[in-house]
């Protein structure tokens, strides 16, 4: 026998016991003496189960704020280390970037930095003001 998707409450069990008493039992006390009792039938039809998607309705979800998401530094994403949905705290970490593109960018910028220092240090008169602005730059790479 097949199991129902749900069990019957006793609400419904006491709900059907007062149909049986308002509707059957007063068709045999209308019964004169001697008659015979008159045959009541109860009906009942199979539960019918739905596809949902009969019933399905489209919603549209819309965000209760949002969040401007910045990296400190461009790269490429090596782990998303959060689920879809998380909670996640003020500056926690969402995405972790590859960092050998950033070690290599760093090597490259302390090369220039080093550079700039030596050209900075054999230059004289106006060739030493640009290049000191060449080499704050570079330090600012850093």
């Amino acid at each position: 026998m097949d199991r129902l998707p749900f069990a019957p409450s006793p609400l419904t069990s006491t709900w059907a016991a007062v149909a049986i008493v308002f509707f059957a039992l007063p068709t045999a006390w209308g019964q004169e003496d001697g008659e015979k009792p008159k045959e009541v039938v109860l009906e009942r039809t199979a539960l019918k189960i739905k596809d949902p998607q009969e019933y399905h309705v489209r919603m549209q979800l819309r965000p209760t704020r949002e969040v401007t998401i910045a990296a400190p530094a461009r790269g490429v994403v090596q782990l998303v280390p959060v689920k879809t949905g998380q909670s996640v705290r003020s500056q926690g970490e969402l995405v972790r970037l590859k960092s050998e593109e950033r070690l290599l960018e760093q090597k490259i910028a302390s090369a220039e930095f080093k550079a700039a220092q030596i050209a900075h240090d054999k230059a004289s008169g106006d060739d030493k003001t640009i290049l000191a602005a060449k080499l704050d730059a570079a330090k600012a790479r850093l």
